[in-house]
């Protein structure tokens, strides 16, 4: 086979057979040691339609941990069925645009001699551009996240209490924006009166959900919207762990696509792309 010097590679395993995730983990080292880490590769699981039958042999977490790792583009698909085929196409495609674009911005940026100072401040957020596309090129698909986590209450009650049960699920006022502290609270989610936070689990993704003042929820996250949690914020503050796990995949990626009004809106997106509010429920409270 011949494969040196392209700009991209798709790399299949089978979900519902383990030897073959390990065969594309050797095609994965190949492709990088013959190609450099130049390279945009994508890392499709087949076989997705199968999963209601029991038959998964390579959890996705395990995979999850290893594309955010290795740097790949990472979607479970079925081929059978079509799903996700041709997105992880357009995604590989999207980030071999991202890179080549990325690779411009230090030239670009030395096209006009600025003051020392500006020049400096224009250094940081090419920075924090850099590192956000190169966060977005092998970050997975936020479906895969989604599909873990609670909807939303679409209303809540405008009293905002310490506590929603939504007639299965506790929610808990997220403390980074509560409604008792306001105005002051509520920095990553400017126009939120109040949030709320849910994970099925002590560990993984989780839920945030963000309301105006009239207790509706807000799906915009340019105007304040809570947002996806990869690894959802912990209810024990002393959980430096999880703390840890939450700010390396979910608030350190913010603060370089988001935080700085000087980054675009349109890198900020990419931040939103992979961390979006997700959908809201009407429960009966």
């Amino acid at each position: 086979m011949y494969y040196r010097g392209p700009q991209a590679a798709l790399v299949v395993y089978d979900i519902t057979n383990f030897d073959s995730f390990l065969d594309a983990k050797k095609w994965i080292r190949e492709l990088r040691q013959i190609n450099t880490n130049e390279m945009v590769i994508g890392l499709a699981g087949n076989k997705a339609d199968l999963v209601t039958e029991n038959k998964r042999q390579v959890d996705t977490r395990a995979v999850v941990e290893y594309a955010d790792e290795n740097r790949l583009i990472f979607m479970e698909i079925s081929a059978k069925q079509g799903d996700n085929v041709t997105e992880i196409f357009i995604n590989i495609a999207k980030q071999i645009v991202v890179k080549q674009s990325a690779s411009t911005l230090p030239k670009s940026s030395k096209k006009i001699p600025p003051t020392k100072s500006k020049s400096i401040r224009s250094a940081a957020v090419t920075k924090k551009v850099t590192e956000c596309q190169k966060w977005h090129q092998v970050e997975p698909e936020a479906s895969i996240f989604l599909a873990q986590v609670r909807k939303c209450p679409c209303r809540i009650p405008t009293n905002f209490p310490k506590e929603i049960n939504d007639g299965v699920a506790k929610w808990k006022t997220d403390s980074g924006c509560s409604a008792s502290s306001q105005p002051n609270t509520c920095s990553y989610h400017k126009g939120a009166y109040g949030c709320y936070r849910f994970g099925y689990k002590s560990t993984g993704p989780g839920a945030q959900c963000c309301y105006d003042k009239a207790g509706n929820w807000m799906s915009d996250p340019h105007q304040g919207a809570g947002t996806l949690d990869r690894e959802r914020a912990p209810d024990n503050i002393l959980n430096l762990v999880q703390w840890n796990a939450h700010n390396k995949h979910d608030v350190i990626p913010w603060d370089n696509c988001c935080k700085d009004p000087a980054v675009p809106r349109d890198i900020c997106q990419l931040y939103y792309d992979r961390r979006p509010p997700g959908g809201c429920e009407h429960y009966f409270f």
